[in-house]
């Protein structure tokens, strides 16, 4: 927290007559909140999905009021695509460029198989593997409220009490979920950032019984063993005696992006019909209150020799169109995926699949069912010229209610 300079002189004037200076009062005593986290650290694509340069990586600058200095600087784009011939959309994040190939990054052996159909298999692709793939922090989820209807009501809200949008920073009629990590890079001077993280995590049920709304907003706080307000089931301390959670064997992709940061779905105008937050949900980290986006369920399948990996679908793009090819690129409006969130096969993690298609601009199909037909030109993304972009074979494609 900062203090105004002018204000200093005042307080130490003050300390002199008083046994202490507490200009703030109690408020920043026990679990306060600590205001909305600072994300100059964030990985950019959890800042900005602006500038897909060629690493397919978002980018700061563009445009040019974008910027790692300013939180709340850049904007959140949904991506155009159809499942079953409706329109649809979905949010992007790569995978780390520590998971998968990037360019201008150092090459990743994650799958094995390389370009090419063999690759066609998910089960190559050794960051999908729950054990020892993509890390899967704990969030501490309220009675359920990963379910459709937001955030846990369950808890205990002040007297007679009335959200109020403009008095409120946050809903104390609710209870938010509590974060373990935060999507921070490194930020080297003079490179490429490097972050290790991906937005998906590991679920551990928190039961209330009687807790104060908003009153717990951290990991310490919640898994104080003399708490008797909520239950949650732990795991073993750590080294230090520290206690933890213990996670229920399901996943959430639930990515936490900049909070200043509006988060558009396609249609979407800044300033005309909305202000880009209504897509946000809110949680807390260490007391901080950060957003993210609730891209549903990661369910498991497994996979030889008995190794459980997340489930993926399918997203086709044409990589050329008509008849001569017209060069097509992932993200420019013809991508389809396979279904729509709240089918059992949907999952938040996207195989990236290319094809050729010869038709009019106009006749690109629409539906995975109808892509199938082309399935002899199928690919992974083509493998890049030296120096070129790579479009990553898997992507994270959250649909966002």
């Amino acid at each position: 927290m900062r203090l105004r300079w002018s204000f200093l002189p005042l307080c130490l004037l003050v300390s002199a007559a008083l046994s202490a200076c507490r200009p703030w009062g109690d408020a920043l005593q026990g679990e306060f909140n600590a205001g909305s986290i600072d994300t100059i650290d964030f990985a950019p694509p959890y800042r900005t999905s602006n500038g897909y340069t060629t690493n397919q990586l978002a980018a700061f600058g563009n445009p040019t009021t974008c910027v790692r200095q300013t939180e709340g600087s850049c904007t959140i784009q949904e991506f155009a695509a159809f499942i079953g011939g409706a329109p649809a959309g979905y949010f992007r994040f790569p995978f780390s460029p520590s998971q998968i190939s990037t360019t201008q990054y150092p090459p990743v052996a994650t799958l094995l198989a390389g370009y090419g159909p063999p690759a066609f298999s998910p089960d190559l692709f050794t960051p999908l593997r729950v054990a020892g793939g993509v890390p899967t922090p704990n969030v501490y989820v309220f009675d359920s409220s990963f379910l459709p209807g937001g955030d846990s009501s369950s808890c205990t809200p002040p007297a007679n009490y009335t959200f109020d949008a403009f008095r409120d920073d946050v809903r104390y009629d609710r209870q938010g979920n509590i974060f373990q990590v935060l999507p921070n890079a490194t930020w080297p001077i003079g490179a490429n950032p490097t972050w290790t993280y991906t937005p998906v995590v590991g679920v551990v049920p928190v039961t209330s019984q009687g807790e104060k709304c908003q009153g717990i907003k951290s990991e310490a706080t919640l898994l104080d063993k003399a708490r008797t307000d909520v239950s949650v089931p732990h795991g073993p301390d750590r080294g230090d005696g520290s206690p933890t959670g213990l996670p229920g064997g399901t996943y959430q992709a639930w990515a936490l992006i900049d909070p200043g940061a509006p988060a558009l779905k396609v249609g979407d105008v800044l300033g005309g019909n909305t202000f880009g937050f209504t897509h946000h949900r809110y949680g807390w980290f260490n007391q901080y209150l950060v957003a993210y986006l609730d891209g549903g369920p990661i369910t498991t399948v497994t996979v030889p020799p008995n190794a459980p990996r997340f489930r993926t679908q399918r997203l086709y793009y044409p990589r050329l169109i008509g008849t001569p090819g017209v060069p097509a690129n992932i993200g420019a409006g013809n991508d389809v995926m396979e279904f729509p969130r709240g089918d059992p096969n949907y999952s938040p993690i996207c195989q990236v699949i290319t094809y050729i298609f010869p038709g009019a601009p106009t006749a690109v199909p629409r539906d995975a069912a109808a892509i199938q037909a082309f399935s002899p030109s199928f690919t992974a993304p083509p493998a890049p010229t030296p120096g070129g972009p790579i479009v990553p074979n898997f992507i994270f494609c959250l649909q966002v209610p």
